[in-house]
């Protein structure tokens, strides 16, 4: 099912029809020919595999919306980091050059 946007939506039993597919074709190395046999056959209720969690979030799109706000969020944060510490080495190399420079001083008589 598609909603605005281009976003599709799908129902439990499609996602558990399409995990059977999958067992079918990859696990028990049916072709695409045997498998519409089987499927004709013995039915869609011999292919689909049951979720272990009948519940479901109420939108997949929920969760990838907070999956990439998360993911972004880190991403700046470790951006904020990677530059925190690069005006550290910064700071770092000044105080260091600050040092010598005042231990030369420090050094040389008057």
């Amino acid at each position: 099912m598609k909603k605005g946007g281009g976003r599709r939506y799908y129902r439990p039993e499609d996602v558990q029809l399409l995990s059977g597919i999958k067992l079918f074709l990859y696990e028990k190395d049916f072709s695409i020919k045997q498998l519409q046999e089987y499927l004709l056959k013995e039915g869609i209720d011999k292919v689909s595999i049951p979720t272990k969690n009948k519940t479901m979030p109420a939108s997949n799109s929920e969760a990838a919306i907070k999956t990439k706000t998360a993911a972004t969020k880190l991403k700046t944060e470790t951006k904020k980091a990677d530059n925190r510490d690069e005006v550290l080495r910064h700071a770092l190399s000044r105080l260091t050059s600050a040092r010598d420079i005042l231990s030369t001083t420090l050094k040389t008589p008057h």
